[in-house]
């Protein structure tokens, strides 16, 4: 006998339920139920967790006291809340019991013709009064889902929760108290559901960003073993002619990789959230969306990061790596420093000073642009070591102060090379009475007083020890 394992039944974001076996603390895997995002102009086709684009027809949302919309169908609706009663009269000879602008329900949810299954039913969630005994019906008509269930306008306010407002609003889409299906496309809503698909969609998006960058890392790192694999037959002796083609064709698309990686990065940082509120007058323009779409678009920023951290090496291919991963992560930063998210930002501060200390091609190249890395990487650690935001926990400080000594470590093994390299290669290494090391060029005997860089102590002319 065989035990039908238990369902999950997590409701999803998009509104389904997680059809799954349980599966504890894990998350969910990505839902390929039909999508649910719809609206009169089209339906669409693609498994739910894909991202599908905004809809740019004119809205059709029409209310007799407000008119039509003057926006385009994805963005949110210019009118207000619609309170009166529908106008219209129902075939039995009495006033529809809906909102204005809501379709007319059949007969049977008349209130004087209603079925007695209809009468028994409990409309207020608040109050539990069955429909029969609503008195107020001018007041609060009832709204008919489209599970076939109808409850007060006032009931589904709560579930809405309107009072908190656009900005507020519940990423999660509200469900009918009797069957659990998800509420859409109802007149009175549709500013609040717009907006929710809206932060639905820039999640979709997002996930499928972090699902590019991945094959696109394992694709690197492919083409890094066929990169290394032709350079280890060159020392050895059996570089040919074939041989040096492969490198040729691995190193230009591995530096592709890396292009195709920051044009995920340019999408990630220009999400539909953010395309359709550039898209709407400057009067309509959501001012709290840009920062809303913070908290999405961050981890993607962070993900991209990490995955570009294992290619910045002492050895590498190209140095588009480094430049992606400063990029994103400074992205990141001014977003986290935007949104107030402490931990995000000690995160992406403390993986841009792994970066750093792993990248030593600029240097090579041009040593201010390394002094200004160091103290960009530098300014970061302080950051991290001086938080006081509850976000910045030990562990992080901890690094940080690691990552700082190793900075300092590796600044002085830089100086020193630059000290042999350059045109007075001779001379001393002295120590102020603090341990910080200092370079006296020539013989090594300092003429001169001067002030330690590191911590203002007096060193030079009988400071200072060898």
């Amino acid at each position: 006998m065989s035990l039908t394992p238990l369902l999950c039944y997590n409701l999803l974001l998009c509104g389904h339920f997680c059809p799954q076996p349980s599966h504890s603390s894990r998350p969910c895997p990505p839902c390929l139920l039909p999508c649910l995002q719809s609206c009169p102009h089209r339906t669409c086709r693609n498994p739910c967790s894909s991202p599908c684009p905004p809809c740019y027809y004119p809205c059709s949302s029409h209310c007799l006291h407000f008119g039509p919309c003057p926006f385009f169908c994805a963005a949110p609706c210019a009118a207000s809340f619609c309170n009166s009663r529908c106008q219209q009269i129902l075939p039995c000879g009495h006033r529809c019991p809906s909102l204005c602008g809501h379709p007319c329900p059949p007969v049977e949810y008349c209130q004087t013709c209603a079925l007695p299954k209809h009468q028994n039913t409990i409309v207020d969630i608040t109050t539990l009064v069955p429909y029969g005994a609503h008195e107020f019906l001018d007041q609060n008509p009832i709204l008919l889902l489209q599970c076939s269930h109808f409850f007060t306008v006032t009931s589904i306010d709560g579930l809405f929760q309107v009072s908190r407002g656009l900005e507020h609003s519940n990423i999660y889409p509200p469900s009918c108290p009797t069957c659990r299906q998800p509420i859409r496309d109802l007149p009175r809503y549709l500013p609040l559901q717009k907006v929710n698909d809206l932060r639905l969609l820039e999640r979709k998006h997002q996930l499928d960003m972090m699902h590019k960058c991945t094959e696109l890392v394992k694709k690197a790192e492919e083409l890094e073993a066929i990169f290394k694999g032709s350079l280890m037959c060159g020392v050895v002796g059996l570089f040919c002619r074939k041989q040096r083609a492969v490198v040729v064709r691995a190193r230009a698309a591995y530096s592709r990789t890396f292009l195709d990686l920051r044009a995920i990065f340019n999408k990630a940082t220009s999400g539909p959230m953010i395309t359709v509120n550039n898209s709407l007058p400057s009067v309509a323009k959501l001012t709290w969306a840009e920062q809303r779409t913070h908290v999405y678009r961050t981890p993607t920023l962070l993900h991209i990061a990490r995955s570009c951290l294992p290619f910045v090496r002492e050895v590498s291919i190209t140095d588009l790596a480094y430049s992606l991963m400063r990029d994103v992560l400074l992205e990141a930063i001014r977003l986290t420093d935007e949104d107030s998210s402490y931990r995000s930002g000690a995160v992406a501060r403390l993986l841009l000073v792994g970066g750093f200390l792993h990248e030593t091609r600029p240097v090579g190249r041009n040593w201010v642009y390394w002094w200004e890395a160091e103290a960009e990487a530098l300014q970061c650690c302080d950051w991290v070591i001086n938080a006081t935001s509850a976000g910045v926990v030990g562990y992080l400080k901890s690094e940080a102060r690691r990552l700082k000594g190793a900075i300092d470590k590796r600044e002085r093994m830089h100086v020193q090379v630059a000290a042999t390299r350059g045109p007075q290669a001779n001379g001393v290494w002295h120590r102020c009475f603090r341990g910080h090391q200092y370079l006296v060029s020539g013989c090594g005997n300092a003429t001169e007083a001067g002030l330690c860089l590191e911590c203002g102590l007096r060193i030079g002319r009988r400071f200072g020890r060898r």
